[in-house]
């Protein structure tokens, strides 16, 4: 199947994230390959990105998520991360496949599904308002433990995202997380992100540097800040998060099939994939399942 054309570069461009396996998820499948509602959990990133900047999303994936082109052929375009070195590196491969004038990139994370478009569309809105390099999305976490936190300034700006293996007392108490929602300004991130170091711990480069280079340089790095609902905002790792994620995922399916005429007698034990389609006046007894 012949791969979608190029992002027009007047038009914001979309790369995805995907090169992990997500060994905490126990399985050879790579992690965003995993079912939600039917769906691939990278089908609704994708799709999101898709519709947002109104080109097909590229993908970074590597030798261990190999399955995914596969998957998704003519659903998006793909670039291998030869050795996966963090997010920075794999941006920075994702960028030498875009082009060169894109003026905004939104860089997106696989394991995130329940991005919205409307979501990337006010991130994208939020940069050009505010003329920021950098704008994020910042998730008010109810638990918020393990996660990169969000460290503003006075003025409620970004002032640098804080890992909480690196985090003091103060800034653990921090309930907003990074949620690895970006939109960039294109040139100045083809710009800086040679400028990236290595971790001393992990040898990887890591994305969220950025803001600290955006900061220390005295631009502007802004944030949308939404609420939590679950891990399909704040990213899935293992099984639990991915069975929370299905049933908050499910809830709002069904939610919405019956504000569209369909009847459910105990919608609790009702399960539909994402895409099946009812038509008003339908009647959904108890412990239904249609795939």
């Amino acid at each position: 199947m012949t791969p979608p054309p190029p992002a027009d570069a007047r038009r914001p461009a979309a790369i995805v994230m995907a090169a992990g396996l997500g060994t905490r998820m126990r399985s050879k499948l790579p992690k965003v390959l995993h079912p939600l509602c039917g769906r691939p959990m990278l089908a609704y990133v994708i799709d999101a990105g898709r519709e947002a900047t109104g080109s097909a999303p590229l993908v970074v994936y590597s030798d261990a998520t190999a399955a995914i082109v596969d998957a998704f052929a003519g659903a998006a375009r793909f670039v291998r991360q030869a050795e996966p070195r963090g997010t920075g590196d794999a941006v920075a491969v994702a960028l030498a496949q875009l082009p060169a004038e894109a003026g905004e990139v939104l860089v997106l994370s696989g394991d995130v599904p329940r991005v919205t478009p409307a979501l990337l569309e006010e991130l994208l809105e939020a940069r050009r308002l505010d003329e920021a390099v950098i704008s994020l999305v910042a998730v008010d976490a109810f638990d918020p433990s393990g996660l990169g936190r969000v460290v503003r300034t006075s003025a409620g700006s970004v002032d640098r995202i804080v890992e909480e293996r690196d985090a003091d007392d103060e800034q653990r108490a921090i309930a907003q997380i990074n949620a690895g929602i970006y939109a960039f300004d294109g040139r100045w991130l083809r710009d800086r992100i040679g400028a990236l170091h290595a971790s001393p711990a992990t040898g990887e480069l890591y994305l969220t540097e950025l803001v600290a280079i955006a900061r220390a340089e005295g631009r502007l790095v802004t944030a949308v800040d939404v609420e939590d609902t679950g891990p399909g905002m704040t990213g899935i790792n293992d099984r639990s998060q991915l069975a929370q994620a299905e049933w908050d995922l499910r809830t709002d399916l069904n939610v919405a099939h019956m504000r569209a005429g369909v009847t459910m007698q105990d919608p609790s034990t009702v399960y539909l994939d994402a895409t099946v389609e009812l038509a008003s006046d339908v009647v959904l007894e108890a412990n239904v399942v249609i795939r």
